[in-house]
């Protein structure tokens, strides 16, 4: 039986958006919600770092619905997107330090910097850290550079360091409260983009590029 690894899709879902939920959302549901992860509950604070691509879209919405006071970054052209998904301080990430602006808005740190781009493009993350706060990177497609090494080194600060992907011991469970939520309403589906199957390259590329606005998906028949 394969019940922990499905969900049955509620019928005010449409395939297209379905297919978009168990990678994308997935990561950032467990991102938040994960004890072994970030652990967070109603009144922490986050800072996600890349808010509107896919994985960035989701959460900023399931951090809200949690109750959650969120800080996000994303492109300039991005920013009124991100504040439309709930998002109470959005920051263009090109403007200057992210950590120092965040830390204007919340002067003791945030309980987690959930980082959706990763790959070193946010180097003074732990600065916008309360003591004991959680930095998560979302694995991608970028250079993650020296994992174990910048794991201990974080702990030696004082922090803790999480690369995260996804996990399937509960993942049906969670696919079940993710669609309930987009069954209410309180989380939309992020803009797909749509490719047919055989430019699977081209969507390829276009994800590299970067700047995405919600999902990219490939259409089967």
């Amino acid at each position: 039986m394969l019940d922990h690894l499905a969900a049955i899709v509620p019928s005010s879902v449409t395939l297209e958006e379905a297919a978009a939920i168990p990678t994308a959302a997935v990561t950032g549901f467990q991102a938040l919600v994960r004890p072994n992860k970030g652990g967070l509950c109603k009144g922490d604070t986050a800072f996600l770092h890349g808010a509107s691509d896919g994985v960035g879209s989701y959460t900023v919405q399931f951090a809200k619905a949690m109750g959650l006071r969120v800080a996000a970054s994303c492109s300039a052209k991005n920013i009124d997107y991100v504040r439309s998904l709930g998002a109470d301080l959005v920051l263009d990430y090109a403007s200057g330090s992210l950590a120092k602006a965040v830390r204007q808005w919340e002067s003791e740190g945030v309980d987690a910097v959930i980082d959706c781009l990763s790959g070193g493009t946010l180097p003074d993350a732990l600065e916008a850290l309360r003591p004991q706060g959680k930095l998560i990177s979302i694995a991608n497609l970028t250079q993650d550079g020296d994992i174990s090494g910048d794991i201990k080194k974080t702990a030696q600060l004082g922090f803790t360091r999480i690369f995260a992907f996804v996990e399937y011991d509960r993942v049906g469970q969670e696919l079940g409260e993710i669609l309930a939520l987009m069954d209410k309403r309180v989380v939309k589906t992020p803009p797909l983009i749509s490719y047919p199957l055989e430019a699977g390259p081209q969507a390829m590329q276009r994800m590299k590029d970067g700047g995405i606005q919600g999902k990219i998906i490939l259409k089967v028949g």
